[in-house]
């Protein structure tokens, strides 16, 4: 239960930051480019961000990706 709850929040955290890569928030321009990475690669950095969000979303939703661990953590709470 607590796995799942800290995958969707973080499926979450990765799906928000990726909007603002999309709207290029001047903030994240700022953070960004203090850190010394071209600004023209904010919106690649959002695709990996969005893809790592829908990831963990999908391998929640799909038994067959889900680990043995977890799956026999499920089982046993039924």
């Amino acid at each position: 239960m607590v796995t799942t709850i800290l995958s969707v929040f973080l499926a979450a955290v990765c799906i928000a930051s990726a909007v603002a890569d999309f709207k290029v928030v001047p903030r994240v321009v700022e953070i960004v480019a203090r850190l010394g990475v071209p600004t023209r690669l904010i919106p690649i950095l959002g695709v990996a961000k969005a893809a790592g969000g829908l990831g963990l979303l999908i391998g929640l939703a799909n038994e067959d990706l889900r680990s043995e661990e977890y799956t026999s953590e499920l089982q046993s709470r039924q």
